[in-house]
């Protein structure tokens, strides 16, 4: 492995040895699209490397936000449901309007997004939805055209930039966990807020070991970008939910050139 300075983890920009996992790819192959918060480190898979080779798995993952302060929310991406699918979701919306009113109420509208987006929506983004676009500060319900714009919006699955997960090689891991070890409860770089977790990929991403100052990033991000990584790491098996993920993270790759 080559060595990098610990330090250089306060700032994105001193980071060189960390690329886009977009940029990663084989001899004579062709990179994935990925979203751009998933890195791969240069001592999992050197980008100057020639010739065929044998990868290694991704087994740890470090996620990483060097300034907190300067995390911002990606715009939502505003995906439109094709015409030719239109059908489908008008199926769905009478199946789940139970009362066959024409509306939702708050619940039929938690069940729904679930079915569309293997989330379970909490109490607070449940009332946010509702308010949006519900027509009103105090709508109880929603119309199909309302929950249409919800679906359509992305709001449900908000990312950050800001905030990175790093495919890091073994070597690379437990320098880092060492580290994490002997600062304890202090911040991991004098005069620096920056976070740190690391997550284990074949253990169902379980966190190994965080800094005490980190906070969890959004479900979706979190799940986007182990799917992405999964996905490099060659793994043949995915849930339908993950499978969904995958592939909303993986769309602007045509299907051909996924594989």
């Amino acid at each position: 492995p080559i060595p990098w300075e610990f330090l250089r983890l306060r700032d994105k920009n001193f980071c060189s040895q960390f690329y886009d996992a977009s940029n990663f790819k084989l001899y004579k192959g062709k990179p994935v699209v990925f979203p751009p918060y998933v890195q791969v480190s240069d001592n999992y898979f050197n980008r100057t490397w020639g010739g065929e080779r044998r990868i290694k798995n991704i087994i740890m993952t470090m996620e990483w936000v060097p300034k907190p302060s300067e995390v911002k929310e990606y715009p939502p991406r505003d995906i439109k449901i094709p015409p030719k699918w239109r059908d489908a979701f008008d199926t769905a919306f009478r199946m789940f309007d139970q009362d066959n009113s024409g509306t939702m109420e708050v619940s039929e509208v938690a069940k729904m997004i679930r079915a569309a987006t293997d989330a379970q929506p909490t109490e607070e983004e449940l009332k946010g939805i509702m308010v949006e676009f519900g027509g009103g500060g105090g709508s109880t319900s929603l119309s199909r055209d309302g929950l249409l714009q919800a679906l359509q919006s992305g709001t449900l699955r908000p990312e950050y930039r800001g905030r990175y997960t790093v495919a890091v090689s073994l070597a690379e891991a437990e320098t880092i966990r060492r580290i994490m070890h002997m600062r304890l409860e202090k911040k991991l770089i004098d005069g620096s807020d920056m976070q740190l977790a690391l997550r284990c990929s074949e253990a169902k991403n379980m966190i190994f070991d965080r800094s005490a100052n980190f906070q969890n990033p959004t479900r979706y991000q979190r799940e986007a970008s182990w799917q992405s990584l999964r996905y490099l790491n060659c793994d043949m098996y995915f849930q339908d939910a993950q499978l969904n993920t995958l592939i909303r993270a993986m769309q602007y790759t045509p299907i051909r050139e996924r594989v």
